[in-house]
C-alpha cells in the first residue's frame, strides 16, 4: 500500500469525518466557513440576527454571549490546539483540528489544518509589542452578512459593529 498526500480539502474532510454524531451532521449542513486571524485575548461575539423591522432596518440581534481565546499551543505530533473561555461562566474548552461545537452554541470551531503563524509587531510609543497570530476556523449556518434570523453567528467585535452599527456592544474585557 502506498502513501498518498491529502490536499487541504481532503484533509479537512477526513477531520470532519472524525467528528461524533449528531454534531457531524449539523456541521456538514452548515454552509459558511471562514478562517479568522486569532491571537491571545481575541473576543468573539456569539449572537443571532432577529430579522427586519417594517422599514427594512435590522432588528437588535440576540446576543448569546462572548468567548475569548486564552491559549494556543502547537506540537509536532498532535498539531495545534486553541483554548476558548466563555466569558460569562469562566468555563474553558480546548479545540484541536477536529471541529467542535463552541460550548453549547450552534457554531463550530477548529484549529485549521492549513494555517500561517505570524509573530506580529506593533509600535506603542517607544515600545514594540509582539503577539502570535494564528488561524481559527469558524463554521456557521450562513454568512453573517446574510442576517439570517435565528442562525447563530460568531464574529469579532469589529465585524459585529460593522454589521450592526446602531447597536451598542458591551464588551467584557475580563
Amino acid at each position: 500500500m502506498s502513501e498518498a498526500y491529502l490536499g487541504d480539502s481532503e484533509s479537512l474532510k477526513d477531520l470532519e469525518n472524525r467528528m461524533d454524531s449528531p454534531d457531524r451532521e449539523l456541521y456538514q449542513s452548515f454552509k459558511h466557513m471562514k478562517v479568522n486571524s486569532a491571537f491571545y485575548g481575541r473576543i468573539y461575539v456569539v449572537y443571532s440576527p432577529s430579522g427586519l423591522n417594517s422599514d427594512g432596518t435590522h432588528r437588535t440581534p440576540c446576543i448569546h454571549g462572548q468567548v475569548k481565546i486564552t491559549d494556543f499551543n502547537c506540537k509536532i505530533r498532535t498539531g495545534c490546539e486553541i483554548e476558548f473561555e466563555d466569558m460569562a461562566t469562566g468555563e474553558t474548552m480546548l479545540v484541536r483540528h477536529i471541529p467542535r461545537r463552541l460550548f453549547n452554541y450552534d457554531v463550530f470551531v477548529a484549529a485549521p489544518p492549513f494555517s500561517r503563524l505570524r509573530f506580529d509587531a506593533r509600535r506603542d510609543g517607544d515600545v514594540i509589542r509582539r503577539s502570535l497570530a494564528f488561524g481559527c476556523l469558524i463554521k456557521q449556518r450562513t454568512r453573517s452578512d446574510f442576517y439570517s434570523s435565528g442562525a447563530t453567528m460568531a464574529d469579532t467585535p469589529n465585524d459585529f459593529e460593522r454589521l450592526y452599527p446602531q447597536e451598542s456592544l458591551p464588551l467584557q474585557y475580563i
